[in-house]
């Protein structure tokens, strides 16, 4: 006798999602994004594929090609995600991203989604203007990283911040925001909301509002949402 689990268009896309998890145990075990792939499949799910070819990220990942198993289709989702929603963030990350991807399978038309592929390619290309190769690490005091590989909680917070710049390019001073970002990384707080317990509700919102004071005492002008008092 052979059994099948039969799910009809019109399933809740929660219980879709956690329907495949629970099937999902062959060899190679499917990753949250590879798993939204699947389900969440539509003209937004086509642009995060598209996004993570933009030159400028790449830079910043440090990889000429995307990485395997969706990592970088899964940090675009989190830009948007946080980015539209930061102050109404609450974990599990793994369900609010799902939340997202499956409410704007059907609320994005194309006017939308060309403003977040100009997000994104603005954003990515001012975070490679400044940062570079650093992008996403953690720094020393010159502003060199000490990592190789990007931290994801680095890139919620800097991505975000950078998002929310006004000023051009050419007013931006390189150095000054440099010595203000890799100034974070000498404190305790930020680190441990950088590290620890990442997807956290407080430390999430804690360690973006630190990177904006930081891009703002460098002299940057943000219009950023009010989150300070989100923190406690």
């Amino acid at each position: 006798m052979l059994r099948a689990v039969i799910i009809s268009a019109d399933s809740h896309p929660t219980m879709k999602f956690e329907i495949f998890e629970r099937l999902n145990t062959g060899s190679i075990v499917l990753r949250p994004q590879e798993l939204r792939n699947s389900i969440y499949r539509g003209p937004f799910n086509d642009l995060l594929h598209e996004l993570i070819h933009i030159d400028s990220f790449r830079l910043c990942i440090g990889t000429k090609e995307p990485r395997r198993r969706m990592v970088d289709q899964e940090l675009a989702l989190r830009f948007f995600a946080l980015r539209e929603h930061l102050t109404e963030y609450k974990p599990p990350l793994k369900q609010f991203l799902n939340d997202y991807m499956a409410g704007i399978r059907s609320g994005a038309d194309e006017s939308v989604l060309v403003g977040m592929r100009t997000l994104f390619q603005h954003t990515t290309s001012l975070v490679a203007d400044v940062l570079g190769s650093a992008a996403f690490r953690q720094l020393d005091s010159s502003g060199s990283a000490l990592d190789r590989a990007p931290n994801r909680a680095l890139f919620d917070a800097q991505m975000l911040a950078f998002s929310w710049v006004e000023a051009p390019t050419g007013a931006i001073n390189r150095d000054q925001v440099l010595g203000a970002i890799s100034g974070l990384f000498e404190n305790v707080v930020f680190i441990d909301a950088s590290t620890l317990a990442t997807g956290d509700r407080s430390r999430t919102l804690l360690r973006v509002q630190l990177m904006i004071e930081a891009l703002e005492t460098a002299g940057l002008s943000l219009n950023a949402p009010d989150i300070a008092v989100q923190q406690a």
